[in-house]
């Protein structure tokens, strides 16, 4: 199974492929992985968490599991809500959160960074979230 996206800037249209390895959660927890799909946000630490759990995914840039399919493996985390976090590497102050991020036991997501650093409206830098199926 795969899942294709369209991605960066409406003048540079390209696909986006990755292999959804499924398996299956245990119960008390959800599968997530992330994507980094922001043409020109930095180089991040980025880190999904909440007060008692966190994801780490270190060193992201953009479209970068094209290149190491590793990137686009799913990771284990308990059940939920979180925040997505961006920091610089090596500093541990976020430069951008996304709140709000609902993960029920059982289920497998897929977090996306999208937009623009520094765009406005509907091309601003935000995240995304998709619950995937088989």
């Amino acid at each position: 199974l795969y899942t294709v996206f369209i991605i960066d800037s409406l003048s540079k249209l390209k696909f986006a492929v990755v292999n959804d390895n499924f398996s299956d959660p245990v119960t008390d927890s959800a599968l997530v992985r992330f994507l980094h799909f922001s043409p020109n946000a930095p180089y991040s630490d980025v880190k999904i968490y909440n007060s008692t759990d966190t994801l780490k995914y270190s060193g992201r840039s953009f479209n970068d599991q094209a290149a190491d399919t590793t990137r686009f493996n799913f990771k284990r985390i308990k059940a939920g809500s979180y925040t997505l976090g961006l920091s610089v590497p090596g500093n541990t102050t976020n430069y951008a959160e996304f709140p709000g991020f609902n993960f029920s036991s059982g289920n497998i997501y897929t977090v996306y960074l999208r937009g623009f650093d520094g765009g406005t409206g509907a091309q601003a830098l935000g995240a995304g979230l998709i619950r995937n199926t088989e």
